[in-house]
């Protein structure tokens, strides 16, 4: 059988493990021993991005910015605070995390804080 001398690989809109290319082309008489270059394919890539900064922005802002951008939206959680309401307190994954437009980002967003009487 033949040997490969070098594989390689490469994102593309072939499914993964589809030989794209080849050196010497198909049909071509070699010897055994020369071994062919395969060039493979590795699939669709995934996007990555970093992860924006949305602590202090309006809730509304954000969503409007997940319609916008290739990012999911999670969970939007609220919590109480002495922050105008519907702003971000904290998200998840932090700022600066690499992630995919497949990864959820959670939200926790603030309400009103009411003293209990």
């Amino acid at each position: 059988g033949l040997e490969f001398r070098d594989v390689s690989y490469v994102w593309a809109e072939l499914p993964q493990g589809i030989i794209i290319a080849q050196d010497p082309p198909p049909q071509t008489d070699i010897n055994p021993r020369q071994g062919i270059s395969i060039l493979v394919s590795l699939g669709k890539s995934s996007p990555h991005f970093y992860m924006p900064n949305f602590v202090g922005k309006k809730v509304g802002e954000v969503k409007d910015l997940f319609e916008k951008l290739p990012l999911k939206i999670g969970k939007i959680k609220e919590s109480p605070s002495l922050k105008e309401e519907g702003v971000v307190l904290s998200q998840s994954p932090p700022p600066g995390s690499r992630l995919d437009s497949e990864t959820p980002i959670d939200l926790l967003v603030s309400v009103i804080y009411r003293e209990k009487k």
